[in-house]
């Protein structure tokens, strides 16, 4: 339920995917998935889980996760629900197998399973602090709060303090699946503003700062141990406009 420029920063070290883009010039590959395939006709893609995924609870990762997370994203009626509208229906013939029924053939697909939105939530513990998947959802889902200010996800960390407009703690998964981090914490500073951003990096109180401005770019450019790195995103922007003379 993530539709916003920065969040994904937080879900992508929290929770997991489908699937991942591993790379910026790189097509979708399998994460929490083992192996994909799709029906001759394009409406059917049948997906096999990988089998030794745990939650951040401890909980094992099945099909049943992956039906939740997806019918609530769609089911919410939010802004990222609109991901999910070329899959008709799912189900899950085992515990490690889901199948998707598309409306129409989607070349988009696996990369819309790489969304922060349609990452796989562990049920068990959304669904404890009030989360569902059911069609009402939208009205009577209220685990929101709850996932405002932990995680309950798969990632290499889990989300242990968020105070807003401050800062988002961020500690290692003690049981994390796959290969383990060497960084037990990250503590993301919230710093809207360059200039701060500029000051707390050169003063070392900051290990990293995003979004600079040219101004403050330029300023930092040369400048000792600290080294300034440009890169593609995936990140989309775009204008709406209104056409009601109105």
């Amino acid at each position: 339920y993530v539709y916003e420029n920065h969040p994904p920063l937080i879900v992508n070290a929290c929770y997991e995917n489908l699937f991942k883009f591993y790379s910026n010039d790189s097509a979708p590959e399998p994460c929490l998935a083992d192996t994909y395939e799709f029906s001759e006709d394009g409406l059917t893609l049948t997906v096999k889980l990988k089998q030794d995924v745990t939650f951040a609870s401890g909980n094992p990762m099945t099909s049943a996760d992956v039906l939740f997370s997806i019918n609530r994203c769609k089911n919410l009626q939010g802004k990222p629900s609109f991901i999910c509208d070329t899959i008709e229906s799912m189900e899950a013939p085992d515990d490690y197998t889901v199948v998707f029924h598309l409306t129409q053939p989607d070349s988009a697909i696996l990369s819309k399973l790489t969304y922060s939105s349609t990452a796989v939530l562990d049920s068990a513990v959304v669904k404890e602090h009030g989360g569902t998947d059911a069609e009402d959802a939208s009205s009577a889902d209220t685990a929101q709060s709850y996932l405002d200010t932990a995680s309950a996800g798969s990632g290499m960390y889990v989300m242990t303090s968020y105070i807003p407009d401050q800062e988002v703690v961020l500690e290692k998964n003690p049981n994390y699946w796959g290969e383990a981090t060497n960084v037990d914490k990250f503590i993301i500073k919230i710093q809207p503003d360059a200039n701060t951003q500029m000051m707390t990096l050169s003063g070392g109180d900051i290990d990293v700062a995003m979004n600079m401005t040219d101004d403050t770019m330029s300023e930092l450019e040369g400048a000792e141990n600290i080294s300034i790195i440009n890169g593609a995103t995936k990140t989309v922007g775009f204008v709406m406009m209104n056409m009601d003379e109105a």
